[in-house]
């Protein structure tokens, strides 16, 4: 490029010769342009204005950078039913919901906001929905109350939805989330895995299973959803009104497939009720290698992993992160 401007001195013009380096920085290398034939001895005068075209232009080009580089995908909103509210205006065509917006259905409306490659969500009548971020560093939306229907395409640990009582974190997968009137949490998953984080803990909720949070309790322990009226009855119990002799009925009504919900009981007990847990999650789904009784009754976070790893395998096909890094202690 900086072959076609040259100075009296026959030398490459000098502002030409920055302006390649700068689009070279930012767009990779620019094509050398054919030169202009041009006696050594010629002078060619630039306007004043040309040193000034020079900076305005790689400016741009810097701007639109940044921006293209932090900026996220559109969040595109769409009335099913009725009329939802997006700001302080009916929602009756398609329109954009911004950073700071609410978005609102009342008992006869509903909306989809359509969010690019990232998510797909539906909202359900009297549900109230808050986006707070996006961008390509996460995406975060706070849902104050109603329900939520998720289908997340973006990588694990980019999709937050923070509720009065928890705060959902997708890693791959489809699920529902409910805030009721007293900001209680309620999520369902559908496929894949989703982690739910309250008051400094960790649950994570395989396909078919749900978690109850409630605001000033924390998480309750997940369990699926065709376990036995027994086994849910016994972890209310234990988990609302820490009644721990409950958890006698929910180790006799666990299945193989319960030993999710035995798992996520190990942080929350200690001594023989420990012990009685270890042996029924054992009798289903053996302590695997690298794994051993005494560790992880001791809550070791490594070995607790690699058993939450044999549970994954056995449940759903493996995807996604283990929960290691984010380990709820069980010492």
């Amino acid at each position: 490029m900086s072959d076609y401007l040259w100075d009296r001195s026959g030398e490459p013009d000098r502002d030409t010769a920055h302006l390649e380096e700068i689009l070279g920085r930012l767009v990779g290398p620019v094509p050398p342009m054919a030169k202009i034939p041009v006696a050594r001895t010629a002078i060619i005068r630039r306007p004043v204005f040309l040193r000034f075209a020079v900076a305005a232009l790689a400016i741009v080009i810097l701007a639109l950078l940044i921006a293209w580089r932090v900026s996220g995908p559109e969040w595109i909103v769409t009335p099913v039913a009725g009329v939802p509210r997006l700001g302080s205006k009916d929602l009756v065509a398609n329109a954009r919901l911004r950073i700071g917006e609410l978005l609102e259905t009342d008992g006869h409306s509903r909306a989809e906001i359509s969010v690019g490659h990232v998510a797909n969500l539906e909202m359900e009548p009297n549900t109230s929905l808050k986006l707070t971020k996006s961008g390509r560093s996460g995406h975060r939306v706070s849902l104050e109350r109603g329900t939520l229907h998720a289908v997340i395409f973006a990588r694990p640990k980019l999709f937050f939805v923070d509720t009065p009582s928890a705060v959902t974190v997708d890693l791959g997968c489809a699920y529902s989330l409910e805030v009721d009137g007293e900001g209680n949490t309620v999520v369902h998953v559908s496929h894949g895995l989703v982690s739910i984080e309250s008051r400094g803990r960790n649950s994570y909720i395989l396909e078919g299973a749900v978690c109850v949070a409630r605001k000033g309790l924390g998480l309750g322990t997940p369990y699926y959803g065709d376990a036995s009226p027994a086994l849910i009855q016994a972890l209310d119990d234990f988990d609302v009104h820490a009644q721990t002799e409950a958890l006698a009925t929910v180790i006799a009504e666990a299945r193989k497939k319960d030993v999710l919900t035995l798992w996520h009981l190990i942080p929350k007990t200690t001594g023989i009720q420990r012990a009685a847990i270890i042996d029924r999650m054992d009798a289903f789904v053996p302590l695997p290698p690298g794994a051993t009784r005494d560790g992880v009754s001791n809550g070791e976070g490594e070995m607790l992993d690699r058993w939450w790893n044999s549970i994954r395998a056995q449940a759903v096909p493996p995807s996604g992160p283990s929960p290691s890094g984010s380990r709820h202690d069980a010492r």
